[in-house]
């Protein structure tokens, strides 16, 4: 993985320093032939407008995760009210699936990476020549969930790296607990292991697995430990609920105030606010689409049992115009964290030992948030970031 890093980083400078020329900006893989010339434009506040390289848009905003913390609904939200936002392109001729127009996984599949640079921005639309700004999203959140994706990343985009935000949405560590194990479909799968059980038996291998390889399981060294990712049924879901280590990742390669952290519940009650602040952070403008109510009716019984929903499918208001950005997401998700919709719920004995488990994790990622070190990572919708408490984590 370091070597591969390592060609991109020298393909990309020596292409962008020649390319002047008319030179292919070769990275190896399918798509490497386009030649083009890498163009940035200064927005307000500093941000920057369309990153051409090869001739694509390539991908600026990375949404990050945490996975079930509601990155798809705001990667819809993006695409229906931000000017500018474009998804990838599904090649059907690959035989892609559907969500790898959300997703592209590039940076933590090997077999992606090492089809180049090229492969990855094949997937994104061509720069436009009509000046308009489009900021291409790629929004996989395994880029947080997995140790070395923003180094990685870095060393694609050397000499771009004033282009990339990165957008990371946080919500309870232990109602993602509950939301991944609907994700996984555990129960009506194949360790049909229930919730609570699945929790408890999660959390004991945890502390086993600590006990074994000698890892405190209640420090940050347990996200890089052989503990983090236990396999089968459980995989990392204790683990990826440790957000400190793998936000301090990011600032660290990045500068900080090309960081965002987004509170879940704060999303979910203050959508519009968080998109306008989105906006700003990316260098775009908030846009206010009209749908008529019609048409949100047609759309509205089959989408609430869909795992997937549209960017049109909002709430229709009484008045026949869209309610609020992703009102129906929000609304699911909301029934989601009710326990609503046949979504499992955690025993209260369950609950307190997921609170339990995560006090100290969350007492770390408040004294992250307090540090130098995210001293201008940018928050919505409560800011700044130090501001943001656990409380205010998990009630937005």
């Amino acid at each position: 993985a370091t070597a591969m890093a390592a060609s991109l980083r020298i393909a990309v400078c020596i292409g962008l320093a020649l390319c002047s020329a008319g030179c292919p900006l070769g990275v190896g893989g399918a798509g490497s032939g386009n030649s083009t010339a890498s163009q940035r434009r200064q927005l307000r506040g500093g941000a920057p407008g369309s990153l051409c390289i090869q001739g694509r848009v390539a991908p600026t905003i990375f949404i990050i995760g945490c996975q079930k913390c509601g990155t798809t609904s705001l990667w819809t939200d993006m695409q229906a009210h931000i000017g500018g936002t474009v998804p990838a392109q599904v090649h059907p001729k690959e035989k892609e699936a559907h969500y790898f127009d959300k997703e592209q996984h590039f940076f933590d599949k090997e077999e992606r990476f090492k089809k180049g640079l090229g492969y990855y921005l094949h997937h994104y639309p061509e720069c436009p020549n009509d000046g308009r700004r489009l900021f291409a999203m790629d929004a996989t959140p395994e880029y947080m969930r997995i140790p070395g994706m923003a180094h990685r990343i870095h060393g694609a985009y050397e000499g771009h790296t004033r282009a990339v935000r990165v957008i990371i949405v946080l919500r309870s560590p232990t109602e993602r607990v509950r939301s991944w194990y609907d994700h996984l479909g555990l129960l009506n799968g194949r360790a049909r292991v229930t919730l609570d059980h699945w929790v408890e038996a999660s959390l004991k291998r945890v502390r086993e697995c600590g006990q074994l390889h000698k890892v405190d399981v209640t420090s940050n060294a347990l996200w890089t430990s052989e503990c983090r990712d236990l396999g089968g049924p459980y995989g990392d879901a204790i683990a990826g609920g440790l957000y400190a280590p793998q936000i301090a990742e990011w600032p660290r390669w990045f500068p900080p105030h090309q960081v965002m952290v987004i509170s879940f519940s704060g999303y979910v009650k203050h959508a519009d606010k968080v998109l306008k602040d989105v906006a700003e952070f990316i260098g775009s403008e908030r846009r206010q689409p009209r749908v008529h109510a019609r048409q949100q009716r047609r759309r509205l019984a089959p989408a609430a049992n869909s795992t997937r929903i549209s960017q049109d499918e909002r709430v229709p208001a009484d008045d026949g115009v869209a309610a609020a950005p992703g009102a129906l997401r929000r609304r699911l998700i909301a029934a989601s964290h009710a326990n609503k919709k046949g979504r499992h719920s955690l025993n209260p004995r369950s609950r307190a030992a997921l609170d339990a488990f995560y006090k100290p994790h969350v007492a770390h990622l408040m004294k992250l948030f307090k540090s130098p070190a995210a001293k201008g990572v940018q928050s919505s919708p409560i800011g700044p970031l130090h501001a943001l408490s656990a409380k205010t984590l998990v009630s937005g």
